[in-house]
């Protein structure tokens, strides 16, 4: 490990250990790749979004949101592309964005699975 030459393949189930020797991560889910990326990147692209939804206001898809779960005014956006400007598209059709919140290793591969799976679905 040292000398940056070699890969050693680490497979676990608990991601405190993946997340703290790992440079690169691969979620696999039912024997198939599903994302692959440096561990820094999942950790920056990540998000979760809080948000208070006015009376009448209709949440817009935009892009880099993979999720959305609503509950009457209130709603958590899971973004698995996140920019500043998410939030900024947000505010900008009423939407208040109460909380931008980073994701956990463990959250990111539940959610990144579930998206997975909608889309082969789909």
């Amino acid at each position: 490990m040292a000398d940056e030459e070699r890969s050693i393949l680490f497979s676990s189930h608990n991601t405190q250990d993946v997340e703290q020797i790992s440079d690169r991560i691969t979620f696999l889910d039912r024997g198939r790749i599903i994302d692959s990326m440096d561990k820094e990147a999942y950790l920056e692209r990540w998000r979760r979004l809080r948000l208070e939804i006015p009376g009448g206001v209709e949440l817009p898809p935009l892009p880099g949101i993979i999720d959305v779960r609503r509950e009457g005014r209130l709603a958590v956006a899971t973004s698995n592309a996140f920019v500043p400007g998410l939030a900024h598209a947000f505010e900008n059709t009423g939407v208040r964005v109460q909380r931008i919140e980073n994701m956990t290793l463990e959250e990111i591969f539940v959610a990144n699975v579930e998206h997975s799976r909608e889309e082969v679905e789909a």
